[in-house]
């Protein structure tokens, strides 16, 4: 990645190495999501939720390094984190951990309303 010489990422938010530790977290990001859509193409129908799962878990993991994440969000993570490789051995317990996690986003949004 390329940075100017105060270390921050050109077109970033100018904060210097924060600033750049995060543009590489989220490119890194950006990176998974792009080749998991394309993964996606050709796996077996329940990867495309438990990449989007991942994702969300790896977000949490983002804001957490950056004191951002609410209780809320770590518990998310850790429902997903406990969870999601049964979508290889039960799928069933797979999408209840969906349901649930999608249940829990539900209630804390209307929470915040």
């Amino acid at each position: 990645m390329t940075r100017s010489a105060d270390g921050s990422v050109p077109g970033g938010t100018g904060g210097g190495e924060p600033a750049a530790g995060l543009a590489d977290e989220l490119f890194d990001l950006i990176c998974y999501l792009v080749v998991s859509a394309r993964n996606c193409v050709e796996e077996p129908k329940l990867y495309g939720p438990l990449r989007l799962a991942e994702a969300a878990s790896r977000i949490v993991d983002i804001m957490a390094a950056r004191g951002m994440a609410t209780d809320f969000l770590r518990s998310l993570r850790e429902r997903i984190e406990s969870s999601k490789y049964a979508v290889m051995t039960d799928a069933a317990a797979f999408v209840s951990m969906l349901d649930d996690a999608a249940a829990a986003v539900g209630a804390e949004l209307a929470r915040r309303d």
